[in-house]
């Protein structure tokens, strides 16, 4: 039994897809780097809020445990 192993564009970066379209001009590749683009942007976005919003309890439960 033999394995085969395909060479795939990495899930989570949307580069190729940036370059894809300006090669090719395929209005699939712009969708999908989009896309990505967007989802990259939420869940950077939602880390540096939960990063905020973090130190902020952080603070207010220190100066109201003292």
């Amino acid at each position: 039994m033999q394995l085969r192993v395909r060479a795939s564009i990495p899930l989570l970066t949307e580069e190729p897809f940036f370059v894809l379209y300006a090669v090719t001009g395929e209005n699939a590749c712009a969708r999908r780097a989009s896309a990505l683009w967007n989802a990259s942007r939420v869940f950077a976005l939602l880390g540096f809020n939960l990063l905020v919003w973090g130190h902020v309890a952080w603070g207010l439960w220190s100066i109201w445990r003292k």
